[in-house]
Formats: C-alpha cells, structure tokens, sequence
C-alpha cells in the first residue's frame, strides 16, 4: 500500500557513492520545504549497485518522506508500459530530447524510457503534483499524452498529472563548468556527501577564475 502524500519527486539512484552536492542542492533542498512527499527511488531505468544507500541517505535528509521502491512494482510498471509500447510510435519517442542529444548512446533503454517514466505517473501520480524543473516539462507533455491516448484506447481510469515547477540553485561541475554537476561526468569534478576527506581536496583543486581566486585567498 503506497501512503498518499501531496507531492511526487523521483530520483535514479545510479552511481556507487551515493548522493551528490548537485543531489542535495537541486532536489533534496526542495523537498525539505515541503510537507508531505513521496520520494520514488527510480531503480528501474538502468543497472543500481547502490539503492540501499541512496535510501539511508534519503532517510537522513528527508526523515518524514515517504520512499517508493519503484522495483516492487515492476510487474505492473512493465504490463502498462508493454501496452503504451502498442499504441505509441517510434517516431515519437524519437523526439524526446535527451534521445536525440549526442552526449548520450542511443540505446532502445533510452527510447524507451519516457514509457516507463509515464508508467510510473499513471501508477504513482495520480491526485499528486509532480515536483519537476523546467528541463523536464517535455517529459511531462509527453506522458499527459500518452495517458490520454492510454485511457481511450484501453478505456482504463487514469488521471493525467499535474506538476509543481521548481527552479532549483544548479551546481556546475568543479572541472568543466560550462555543464552541470552529475555522476556521468569525471569524478574529480563532483562532490559526493560521504566523500568528506575528499571534499576540501575537489573544492581547492576546481577551476575557478580571477574572482574565485581571490575568494579562497580571503
């Protein structure tokens, strides 16, 4: 039984050292001003070495959230998603931008992916706002109508979702800071919450500019 809260906010527990700088200022920052939110642990979308630690650390940061293992619903997630794959074409998935962008491989995962992000709102987001940034309204436009196209040709009662825009602080990478802070890029550009006798390390080693220079002198 999923307890019902207001708010809805999803995160993908990839990598293996847990929650970055980037994690907490951008998502878990937001969350804390808000009452009542289920956090889904998106274990589904690719290979998670380390769901039980994303999970403790959730626990500590967001105490009275409540968690979501979307893996305990993966036979309902797939049995939807198999039946959007029916009535949505490849040209459409096609479009998504993060397929057609050239920083990642073009695997039929990543095809595939707004389906199942759209099973997980019919399974999970129904009567809730969906707490999402502005990169992620194509994925939400996208899901609303599959949702439609869902219900009447399956004529199943699922509500379309109804999001909460959020304009979190983004944390640029400390190598490259023209992109921002992800466990996809190099290591040394990314400051993970337990790598405490790192951090000091990462931070004084960042490329900066003039102004940044004088701020560590100070």
């Amino acid at each position: 039984i999923i307890k019902f809260c207001m708010y809805l906010l999803g995160i993908r527990p990839s990598g293996t050292k847990g929650i970055h700088l980037g994690h907490y200022i951008g998502v878990f920052s937001v969350a804390k001003k808000l009452d009542n939110v289920n956090i889904l642990i998106a274990d589904l979308y690719e290979d998670c070495t380390s769901v039980e630690l994303f999970m403790k650390q959730i626990q500590q940061l967001l105490p009275n959230a409540n968690l979501i293992l979307q893996s305990s619903f993966k036979n309902d997630l797939f049995n939807i998603k198999a039946n959007l794959e029916k009535i949505v074409n490849v040209s459409e998935l096609s479009r998504m931008t993060q397929y057609k962008s050239k920083t990642q491989k073009q695997t039929a995962n990543l095809l595939t992916y707004p389906l199942l992000m759209c099973a997980d709102l019919m399974m999970f987001g129904s009567q809730r706002q969906i707490i999402v940034g502005k990169d992620q309204h194509q994925h939400i436009e996208y899901a609303n109508d599959f949702i439609k196209r869902y219900v009447k040709h399956y004529n199943k009662p699922y509500d379309v979702v109804k999001t909460l825009t959020v304009e979190p602080l983004t944390v640029m990478d400390l190598k490259n800071p023209e992109i921002k802070m992800s466990k996809s890029n190099e290591e040394k550009g990314t400051l993970y919450l337990l790598e405490k006798e790192l951090i000091s390390k990462k931070i004084t080693g960042a490329n900066t500019n003039e102004l940044g220079l004088q701020n560590l002198n100070n």
